[in-house]
């Protein structure tokens, strides 16, 4: 077979029809071509036997002789495009796979696709990205988008009518809708949204800036900023409210216009218009039709009791607190479980504390602060201006706002009628209010009795400056007033005040003398029209005043004191002085150191030293003396002239000087035993060492005992008698007394 080109050759062996060609440049013809002619035209590729006009390898056959061919590809008038003697298109021989239609390509025989996959699973099954092509593409599903990104107008949508509006303008932006009709009325300025979930912002049009996620804010049409989060229904009624956030299933499902709500759970289901609300928890809120600026934490928190009302500014906070709110139930705060559940129309009520037993708490009051746990006690469901601190700490008329409160404080009473009233457990021994400092040591502590002990000084205003009309009391009225007193010993009736005996006045008594320190005080079961109580350091005053006019020996007190010594039944038994000046004297028994006297008279005898004498054993001394020729009567007229039983009896000498050994006064404590120190003479020398003799309360003692088992006093005279028979004395004070107490000042408010 010759051939163009230029060369040229023999081929040395070959079939019919197949096609020689060049094995490499030069002028040798091969003849292992692949190609093949017949004489009936078929052409073959691959094969020697083609049976069709075209045959490529017996794979691909092209049988119609009316078949033509393009520039552009092969065209099929008749039979099919085979694939390994399988038609997969064209209508001759084989199933038929792929069915031409006008410039479309379909299957209708369920065949499975793979691209870039090998076992495809589904229709078409691709095993890399698939690319849509342009600013805008996606997938549709019976002729509906049901995928969607746009990069003109930022938008993503997936799910059926999703976001339909955004297919067709450029106007909005940055919109997100996932789920069956999220966002499909979408229109003008309506950007920045994502929904996600069925119907999620269906209806929303200009809204801007929302977050809806399940079947929410649905009803929205130009509310923006919203975030509703939740299973089903949460925002769903929502059209024109902004700013509000609210996640759960029916969160805010009536809101309307509300908006700055911010719920979590199943609350503020019923809002339509409040604003400005925090609620948190199934069924907060839950019947508040209008809430304005409230706070509801916990399970039925404010719920309303199927009861849809209004309120604001309130806080609640806890299961069931407040839970029978109804509307004019304004501004309270309430804290713990079911605080406050039985609050109905009560306002402006502060209530922190459990209320474990429902039925007995506020329900209408209004301005009430209760702290504890189920604080009851004393208080009124329907009152106002009560306060209760864990039962022990009680008030009425609370204040509000800038007013102070004109209202009484109660401690263990409820029924304070004071300014402040303290109760106490009604026992004798148990102070109902106690000052005490750092270290725990009482300075001042009121008993239930109504005794008081100060651990110090009281002090009381005595400035002259704030004095007027001061007028000095006179000693004499003052000594006659409290001598018209009458102290008594008392008990009081079931011990009211303490047990024991008591010790004081009278008030009846007193207030006839001493008018104004007799006060009324609040009425008991025993005096209905008011106690009566006396100002014991009133009594300070007169008595004072009554001892300057002892002390002074003036007034009432020296006419009296005058009349009492003139008087024979004093009951004076003994007298002992240094000195004694009087007209007359007429004595029992007398002891002195020294007495001036006209005229002395000795009933029974007359004593000098240890040395006495008879009236009728100095008439034998006389009638001696009268022998003698120095006789002396009686009376003082002598029969001599001579003088010298006078000159005798009239030399001058010096007493002892005695001097009192250790304190004097000596205080000696009850029960405490007392060893007397005794006396010393200093003086004069001559009488250093003469004797002393020792009285007690009169009457000789050596040694001294003194009886110390209860409060006394007593008195110890030392006496001493020089060889002259001058006689001496001086006096020590023993005072026997019960040990004081720790500086404390013991007062008695009210004491008839």
């Amino acid at each position: 077979m010759g051939g163009g080109g230029g060369g040229s050759g023999t081929v040395s062996s070959g079939v019919a029809g197949q096609f020689p060609y060049y094995g490499a440049n030069g002028t040798t013809l091969t003849a292992t071509s692949s190609i093949f002619l017949l004489a009936s035209g078929n052409v073959g590729i691959g094969t020697s036997t083609p049976g069709s006009l075209l045959s490529l390898n017996g794979i691909a056959n092209f049988t119609s002789a009316t078949s033509t061919f393009y520039g552009n590809g092969i065209n099929l008038s008749a039979g099919c495009f085979s694939i390994n003697g399988t038609c997969i298109t064209g209508s001759a021989g084989g199933s038929n796979y792929w069915t031409l239609s006008g410039n479309n390509m379909y299957n209708g025989f369920g065949t499975n696709i793979g691209i870039d996959n090998t076992s495809p699973s589904y229709a078409l099954d691709v095993g890399g990205f698939v690319n849509t092509s342009g600013t805008a593409g996606g997938y549709k599903q019976a002729g509906n988008t049901i995928l969607y990104a746009s990069t003109t107008n930022q938008s993503t949508l997936v799910g059926y009518l999703a976001g339909q509006a955004l297919l067709s303008t450029s106007t909005v932006s940055g919109d997100t809708a996932v789920g069956y009709q999220a966002l499909v009325s979408i229109s003008l300025g309506g950007s920045d949204n994502t929904a996600l979930g069925l119907d999620a912002l269906s209806n929303n049009t200009t809204g801007a800036d929302n977050v809806a996620v399940g079947i929410s804010l649905v009803d929205n049409t130009t509310g923006s900023k919203n975030t509703a989060v939740g299973g089903l229904y949460t925002l769903y009624s929502n059209t024109t409210g902004g700013d509000n956030t609210a996640l759960g299933y029916n969160a805010l499902f009536s809101n309307t216009t509300g908006s700055n709500d911010s719920v979590f759970g199943n609350a503020l289901s019923n809002n339509t218009t409040g604003s400005n609300n925090v609620a948190v928890g199934v069924e907060a809120s839950g019947y508040n039709l209008s809430a304005t600026s409230t706070v509801t934490m916990g399970y039925g928190a404010g719920f309303g009791n199927f009861i849809t009302y209004n309120n604001q500014g309130g806080t609640v906070i806890g299961y069931q607190a407040g839970y029978k709110f109804q509307t004019g139930s304004n501004y309270n705060t309430l804290l713990g479980y079911q605080s406050g559940y039985d609050m109905t129309t009560g306002a402006n009520n502060l209530i922190l504390g459990t209320e474990q037993t429902t039925g007995s708490g506020i329900t209408t009051g209004s301005n009430n602060i209760l702290i504890g746990n189920g604080v009851m006690s004393g208080l009124s469901q329907t009152g106002s201006y009560q306060l209760n601190i864990g039962n022990l700490i009680f008030g009425n008329n609370v204040g509000t706002g800038a007013t102070v409160s004109s209202g009484n404080i109660g401690i263990g009473t409820s029924s304070p009628d004071a300014r402040l009233t303290v109760w106490g457990p009604d026992t004798a021994s148990t102070s109902a209010f106690v000052v005490a400092n750092s270290a725990s040591t009482t300075e001042f502590a009121v008993y239930d009795t109504g005794n008081a002990v100060l651990s110090g000084g009281l002090t009381q205003n005595s400035d002259q400056r704030l004095k007027t009309n001061v007028q000095s009391l006179d000693a004499s009225s003052s000594l006659a007033a409290i001598d018209t007193l009458n102290p008594v010993s008392f008990n009081w009736i079931d011990g009211i005040f303490g047990g024991g005996d008591q010790l004081g006045f009278i008030a009846q008594a007193v207030q006839t003398v001493f008018p104004q320190l007799v006060s009324t005080t609040s009425p008991t079961a025993f005096t209905p029209d008011g106690t009566l109580g006396l100002n014991y350091s009133g009594l300070i005053a007169p008595i004072i005043a009554s001892i300057q006019g002892i002390a002074h020996i003036t007034g009432d007190f020296e006419t009296n004191l005058i009349a009492w010594l003139g008087n024979a039944s004093n009951g004076i038994q003994d007298l002992f002085a240094n000195n004694i000046y009087a007209v007359n004297g007429n004595f029992s028994a007398l002891t002195a150191s020294s007495t001036v006297s006209d005229t002395i008279t000795a009933n029974e005898k007359l004593c000098i030293g240890s040395t006495c004498i008879t009236e009728a054993q100095l008439d034998a001394v006389l009638t001696l003396v009268g022998q003698s020729g120095s006789t002396q009567s009686r009376s003082g007229q002598g029969s001599g002239s001579d003088g010298s039983g006078d000159q005798a009896t009239s030399t001058p000498d010096t007493p002892p000087v005695i001097s009192v050994n250790g304190d004097n006064p000596a205080i000696v404590q009850v029960g405490a035993s007392y060893n007397d120190l005794g006396a010393t003479i200093t003086g004069p020398q001559a009488d250093l060492n003469l004797g002393i003799a020792t009285y007690l309360n009169g009457i000789a003692m050596s040694p001294i005992q003194i009886d110390t088992s209860e409060p006394s006093t007593d008195t110890i005279d030392y006496v001493a008698t020089d060889g002259e028979g001058n006689i001496s004395s001086s006096t020590r004070t023993i005072i026997v007394q019960t040990p004081s107490a720790p500086a404390r000042t013991s007062l008695t408010t009210t004491i008839p």
